[in-house]
């Protein structure tokens, strides 16, 4: 059993669940389109929209939120996926099997998240029309926005397997995750915290989220092109970012691996 099977037999895996649940995808997608309506209507409601100035402040607004929105979701995905399916997979006794590969848990992880990354382009596929027809917004996409997305959803994934050794350990960790997902939402570039400075602003520009939202609302909402970003350095900090948390994710994860096994407690739950 060689890399690139494990890969596929997980991502195939991943895709087969997601169709057969697919009324829990659709039930995602109307909660969070109930999310972003509710943070639509407070972030307009407390702006002026009588003039024309007002009007296109509030456009510019609502742009904003609907990018870090949408990478959010992407965010919520990567974090959702990797520790959630540890625990889900030791409650069903399956987690064991997969320690049975001649492959290291690492690498049938990634083949889990490749699959998670294919199921959340289709959620988000379906959930951004709806969410511009929601807003009234135009934007215009550029192809560069995919490699910013790809990176930014490695340090996403490096994260997720920090939250899978947890699970490796404690088993139950839902409200670590949900934690996690409210700091990206609130600290991660949804909004703009990493211009507040200080603390927040330090702490907002070290998540996994904050680059990336940058990068990307620098691509679609300035027009700005990508190799000027990299003259700027906002690319750089991009990269150094996602692989900071990518190695530290996977460090994480093999010591608690390690732990694991020498515990006794990997099939168990």
């Amino acid at each position: 059993m060689n890399v690139l099977t494990v890969l596929w037999a997980e991502t195939y895996k991943e895709l087969i669940e997601s169709r057969r649940y697919t009324l829990n995808l659709a039930l995602s997608i109307i909660v969070q389109t109930i999310i972003f309506m509710g943070i639509l209507f407070l972030a307009v409601s407390f702006s002026p929209i009588r003039t024309p100035e007002a009007v296109a402040r509030t456009a510019e607004v609502k742009s904003f939120l609907l990018i870090g929105y949408i990478v959010w979701t992407f965010a919520m995905f990567a974090v959702n996926n990797m520790g959630q399916d540890v625990t889900t997979e030791m409650v069903l006794g399956t987690f064991e099997q997969k320690y049975m590969a001649s492959v290291s848990p690492v690498v049938v992880l990634a083949g889990r998240a490749l699959g998670n990354v294919v199921v959340s382009v289709i959620y988000t596929g379906v959930l951004l029309p709806v969410l511009i027809l929601i807003s009234g917004v135009r934007l215009s996409i550029p192809w560069t926005v995919f490699p910013v997305l790809g990176v930014t959803l490695v340090g996403l994934y490096g994260l997720g397997y920090i939250l899978a050794g947890m699970a490796l350990l404690f088993k139950r960790v839902g409200q670590a995750s949900y934690a996690v997902q409210l700091v990206l939402l609130f600290f991660g570039g949804f909004t703009n915290p990493g211009e507040a400075g200080g603390v927040v602003g330090g702490f907002s520009r070290a998540l996994p989220l904050t680059p990336g939202v940058e990068v990307i609302r620098s691509l679609v909402l300035d027009g700005a092109r990508l190799g000027s970003l990299v003259s700027t350095g906002a690319v750089t900090r991009l990269l150094v970012n996602a692989a900071a948390y990518l190695a530290v994710g996977l460090a994480v994860f093999c010591l608690c691996d390690r732990v694991a096994r020498r515990r006794g407690c990997i099939g168990k739950y």
